[in-house]
């Protein structure tokens, strides 16, 4: 499901560029490297207890956390931005081809991004939450 989730983010937000291999661009999944400074990480937070009797229906949750520049705003946009683009979608597919998960309910769990203070070099950080309901299709 986070390979759809970075799918689409590249689909809907200009500034992300995803490489399925991990070989380049500036999103992954489950780790933020060093470069380039502008990078986006989206990782499974865990989520509510499966239902026994809906196997096919998850609830899981996840973190999208941003690093930008030294200058705060760039990566504090990025944030909001991906809060825009994900935080109240229903009844819809990440993607349209080989889609193998529908949303029920994608929900930011806050307004605003979460400033999480600076890497190493001084780059900002920043954290964004949230509770999705998905249907497995395939």
């Amino acid at each position: 499901m986070l390979d759809e989730i970075m799918e689409y983010l590249e689909e809907n937000i200009t500034e992300i560029n995803y490489f399925p291999d991990g070989t380049g661009g500036n999103i992954f999944e489950n780790i933020l490297p060093t470069e380039p400074d502008e990078c986006v990480m989206v990782r499974n937070t865990g989520g509510f207890p499966k239902d026994m009797r809906h196997t096919e229906y998850f609830e899981p949750s996840i973190q999208i956390y941003v690093r930008g520049t030294q200058n705060p705003r760039v990566g504090k946009e990025l944030a909001q931005n991906i809060i825009d683009t994900m935080g109240t979608l229903a009844s819809m597919k990440f993607v349209e081809e080989n889609a193998e998960w529908r949303v029920v309910k994608s929900q930011a769990m806050q307004a605003m991004p979460i400033h999480n203070g600076r890497d190493d070099n001084n780059r900002h950080e920043f954290s964004t939450n949230f509770e999705l309901e998905v249907q497995k299709i395939n």
